[in-house]
């Protein structure tokens, strides 16, 4: 095997779905895990598993395709998932029975052709268009499904100008779904997304949250009454901004069960944002543990003189004698090249990414490339070929994170998680 992989720790994933879920509960709330994107990166068919067994009732996904293969893995053996043997013969008792498996939400609704599937491996889709409607209408009925035993879930735009049904046509689209009407689809959920997601104490979020509530006053007087409502995320789980109590209350007015959809958080980061939102975001980041460590192996060294150049471009020179070790990982596999380091003497720290070798750094020296990166490990006593490297994670008390690699690449957290790229191997760690 290529030596550069992902580490996915289980207990990790458990440790921080259970401090959101309590902390959720006391709330008066649940949890919906956003597992979409692959699982934010870190492996869905992994990570899908794990919470399933923690007892998720709802994970999310972006696309039908998506919660397909959720499903198929859910219901897979767990052999080559890492599992003990006690939680092996838990999974035969049935734990992932189809019964006990979560529900799967399609977060980005179905597209032409994937009805069938959608009804097949029971999904519930996100709707907001009338084709969808149309769409799962005409899947129900060629399945012979009788009235009202397709759920889905109505997103409501409340400020984002992306996804959702406009306040002033949700009664007509609710219309289409009224029991009486004789649809197959019957009406579950009812939701929204805020857009200041990385900072919840925003005079926008808080309007949204009270567009929300006149979405689900509309709602209430069409005698629609959804079963489920959600609307916030990681920050709102973390933020002091009221939202969550708000929610609640709202839900609590329509008799339904609240959901709250972290995504980030579920992985063990926040925003820097979101830890100036008030205390109870830094306290929860001093909890939550990252699940994804990215690693590879020094695959050669060689020693370099003055004036010696590396990389394409030739854009980094020695300044004096070095030692210089190649890593078998690129831009091919997420690893940026605005991590790349050029034009710099060996003692500018400043610019450019670093790795962890024998629990020190080791700055990026030259191009990163499509599938090689070299770094400078002159003042690592030691370092040799073999040894193993942190590209993104801890080693002995040292650690580079996703926040870290995302001030360096220009952006956030998200994309350098969801950017590791498919043909880096996923290994799942206790």
């Amino acid at each position: 095997m290529r030596p550069t992989w992902v580490e996915i720790s289980r207990g990790a994933l458990r440790h921080n779905y259970r401090l959101l879920r309590d902390h959720a509960r006391a709330a008066g709330a649940d949890l919906l895990c956003v597992v979409k994107a692959d699982a934010y990166g870190h492996g869905l068919d992994i990570c899908g598993r794990v919470l399933a067994e923690e007892g998720a009732a709802w994970l999310g996904v972006t696309s039908v395709e998506e919660g397909v293969r959720l499903r198929e893995a859910l219901a897979e053996p767990s052999e080559g998932h890492g599992f003990s043997r006690a939680e092996e013969a838990a999974k035969e008792k049935g734990a992932l029975a189809p019964e006990a498996q979560p529900r799967i939400l399609v977060m980005g609704g179905a597209w032409k052709g994937e009805a069938e599937a959608t009804l097949e491996h029971s999904l519930t889709p996100v709707v907001w268009e009338h084709y969808q409607l149309d769409l799962l209408e005409q899947g129900a009925r060629r399945a012979e499904l009788g009235p009202t035993s397709a759920a889905v879930h109505v997103e409501v735009e409340t400020g984002m100008a992306r996804q959702g049904v406009a306040i002033r046509e949700l009664p007509d689209f609710l219309s289409r779904l009224k029991p009486q009407s004789g649809t197959r689809l019957k009406f579950e959920g009812l939701h929204t997304h805020y857009a200041s997601a990385e900072n919840h104490a925003t005079e926008q979020n808080h309007q949204q949250t009270s567009r929300f509530c006149q979405a689900a006053l509309a709602a209430r007087k069409a005698d629609m009454w959804p079963r489920f409502l959600h609307g916030g995320n990681s920050s709102t789980l973390t933020s002091d901004d009221g939202t969550l109590a708000r929610l609640h209350e709202l839900a609590r007015g329509l008799a339904a069960h609240l959901l709250v959809r972290p995504g980030l958080a579920m992985y063990g980061y926040l925003l820097p944002e979101q830890l100036q939102t008030g205390e109870r975001a830094a306290e929860m980041a001093a909890q939550l543990r990252p699940v994804l460590a990215w690693k590879t192996r020094i695959l050669g060294i060689r020693e370099i003189s003055v004036g010696d150049t590396v990389g394409y471009g030739a854009t980094w020179t020695a300044k004096s004698p070095r030692r210089i070790a190649l890593l078998p990982v690129g831009y091919a596999d997420g690893y940026s090249r605005r991590m790349s380091r050029a034009n710099v003497t060996e003692s500018d720290t400043n610019t450019g990414g670093e790795v962890l070798v024998r629990g020190s750094r080791a700055p990026i020296v030259g191009r990163i490339s499509m599938d090689l990166t070299m770094v400078d490990v002159t003042d690592i006593p030691g370092a040799e070929i073999g040894d193993e490297v942190a590209l993104l994670g801890a080693q002995d008390h040292e650690a580079i994170t996703a926040d870290e690699m995302g001030r360096l690449r220009q952006t956030v957290s998200y994309e350098v998680l969801c950017g590791v790229g498919a043909r880096v191997k996923r290994v799942a760690v206790d």
